[in-house]
């Protein structure tokens, strides 16, 4: 029977909430560290600009060869966080890709040998006026135009992964987790692995996620021995509140490796906000709030349950058998607590109390919904139903 009661709440989610697409808006950034004009793009939740729900800010995701990875990311992302499906997996995110000028100049510390890594490596050694770039000229402009919260993750392949080292090296505190996906560590014979074993220092208050992948490479691979010593390395200094994981992804080479990386370590860094269902019609909204202050523990931050989650638990739970119709309302309840601004929530929790028949605490909350959303024809005529069936 339980079993039975987590499918049809599991398959009402997935015919709520359909594939949610991306908004994207681009702008462009004159840089004095990098003295040129550098275009970056953003993915805004679709849930950004609607006024359906409450208002919310949102963790930001700054993704490294962003003309390569964006559009693939924010898929992934989207599919994991929009309730497509009933996938609340990950918390939605604002996405800023960084499109590229010239890679080989932007994610090296230092200058190449040309004669043995190629012309396209005479730039190289830009990376500390790259990573100023995006400190103190990207995250200001990003966080100043957008609703964000203070939880940023850092995402870099190949030399964008030896990027990101270089970044959780140098600026320690700057990103609250990092994904390192095959990284270009032999850059200067792995001089960057020597500095973190040797020179770098734990000094975060805050939790701090590292994931690392590679390909499950074969034989004696360079990669295989280096990314394991930066694991190791970072191993050595970790914290109470520092989280790493190393991953070796089978069937995948260096260049298809992102697209799982990108799914494996976005479930690693936020951890897995996806509800169960047996707990949640076990003990209702108090396994819910217990869950979400677990993973607000995890991260650093403050996240609640989403608004759209909750409507969505409640009214699937309203069409169970009628000894479980109390959680439905008392679902509602916990909508209208956090998001008391929310005329919807308000309107929801009336829905249900009328559909109960609790006529009059029904018309109660649907005035105040409407005190808060006074131009709401739906609601005001929802409201002269109720009020309606008392006087007949």
């Amino acid at each position: 029977m339980r079993f039975l009661l987590v499918l049809l709440l599991a398959l009402g989610m997935s015919t709520l909430f359909a594939q949610e697409g991306s908004i994207q808006e681009s702008a462009i950034i004159d840089s004095e560290y990098l003295n040129e004009s550098r275009e970056y793009w953003v993915h805004l939740p679709r849930s950004y600009y609607q006024d359906t729900y409450s208002r919310k800010s949102y963790p930001v995701i700054f993704l490294l060869d962003g003309d390569a990875q964006f559009l693939p990311f924010v898929g992934v992302m989207n599919s994991m966080s929009s309730g497509a499906n009933g996938n609340f997996r990950v918390p939605e995110v604002i996405v800023i890709g960084i499109p590229n000028t010239d890679r080989f100049r932007d994610f090296t510390h230092s200058e190449g040998n040309v004669d043995e890594l190629g012309e396209e490596f005479r730039t190289s050694g830009g990376g500390r006026n790259f990573l100023n770039f995006i400190e103190h000229e990207l995250i200001p402009v990003v966080e100043k135009s957008y609703r964000t919260i203070s939880h940023r993750t850092l995402v870099g392949h190949s030399l964008g992964g030896l990027l990101a080292t270089t970044s959780l090296f140098e600026s320690p505190t700057l990103f609250d987790a990092y994904m390192i996906i095959d990284p270009s560590l032999w850059w200067e014979d792995g001089a960057i692995l020597d500095a973190i074993a040797n020179e770098w220092e734990y000094t975060r208050n805050s939790d701090l996620a590292i994931y690392i992948a590679t390909p499950e490479y074969t034989g004696t691979n360079s990669q295989i021995t280096s990314t394991a010593m930066l694991s190791e390395a970072l191993q050595s200094k970790r914290g109470n509140n520092l989280r790493i994981d190393l991953q070796r992804i089978p069937s995948v080479t260096h260049g298809s490796i992102p697209l799982l990386a990108f799914y494996r370590g976005l479930s690693f860094i936020y951890g897995d906000f996806q509800i169960d269902f047996s707990a949640l019609l076990e003990r209702g909204p108090e396994y819910v709030t217990e869950h979400y202050q677990g993973l607000s523990q995890k991260l650093g931050t403050t996240y609640l349950p989403p608004e759209n989650l909750l409507e969505a638990i409640g009214r699937n739970t309203a069409g169970l058998p009628l000894d479980l119709r109390g959680i439905s309302t008392r679902f509602f309840e916990y909508a209208v607590k956090l998001y008391p601004a929310s005329a919807r929530a308000h309107a929801n929790l009336a829905d249900s109390h009328v559909g109960s028949g609790n006529i009059e605490a029904g018309i109660s909350s649907y005035r105040t919904a409407l005190e808060l959303d006074p131009q709401n024809a739906e609601i005001r005529e929802r409201l002269d139903l109720a009020v309606n069936s008392t006087e007949n």
